[in-house]
């Protein structure tokens, strides 16, 4: 089941705890898991799935309405889940508000280039390498 913003910054820690291994490279490499809740929990929107009333899937993003777009901060299943469509359902969700919301025209975001698995989902749903930093791809997607 897919919902909106009903998770606590508990859950959120709990859950990137749980899946860190599962980032490429480990999400704790690059963020302090607590205090990247804390923002995702404080600032971004939340869609979030749910297997068995367990939290299996994340995708979190910002809106920039100055700059008409919208940045997606991390996306990710967890095993049980995985192989099932979750991720798309959690992209395709973020497409539909996004459409309705009017001043967002792009939707971005960064991957490792050690991600390949990730990096090909992204280009089945049209996103495209804009620019590559320190092993950092910036991904874009227009959507009007």
């Amino acid at each position: 089941m897919i919902k909106l913003d009903t998770t606590t910054e508990e859950d959120i820690i709990e859950y990137l705890t749980k899946m860190n291994q599962h980032f490429i490279p480990n999400l704790d490499e690059r963020v302090n898991i607590k205090a990247y809740s804390k923002k995702i929990f404080e600032h971004a929107y939340r869609i979030e799935y749910f297997h068995e009333n367990i939290l299996s899937g994340l995708l979190a993003f910002y809106i920039n309405d100055s700059c008409n777009f919208s940045f997606i901060t991390t996306i990710s299943v967890s095993p049980i889940s995985q192989k099932q469509g979750v991720a798309q359902k959690l992209l395709d969700k973020l497409f539909f508000l996004c459409s309705t919301y009017t001043s967002i025209h792009q939707i971005k975001l960064e991957v490792s280039s050690r991600n390949l698995n990730a990096i090909k989902f992204y280009k089945k749903n049209n996103f495209v390498n804009i620019d590559c930093k320190n092993q950092i791809q910036l991904m874009s997607k227009s959507i009007i």
